[in-house]
């Protein structure tokens, strides 16, 4: 009977943790993702920075998969295909 009691004891706890545990992990996951996706595209900014120009250019992404570099007034200055 101790047995019996001390298993069903076991698994409720189990439970329990499980229970508080669970959508914790799942936060921390999604915050995970996120960081990563802001390092990539930081990455992929500076990349982007690095052929277009100065930090005074800008850039466009074009539907083709190019990139539009473009001088601080807006005027075109080349496409650049990443």
């Amino acid at each position: 009977m101790k047995d019996a009691l001390s298993v069903i004891c076991g698994v409720a706890a189990i439970v329990i943790v499980s229970a508080y545990v669970g959508p914790r992990l799942d936060e921390a996951q999604a915050e995970y993702e996120s960081i990563r996706d802001a390092q990539e595209a930081a990455k992929l900014d500076a990349h982007i920075r690095e052929h277009c120009g100065s930090i005074n250019s800008a850039y466009q992404m074009l539907p083709s998969g190019e990139v539009q570099c473009m001088n601080k007034h807006g005027r075109k200055t080349g496409k650049v295909m990443l």
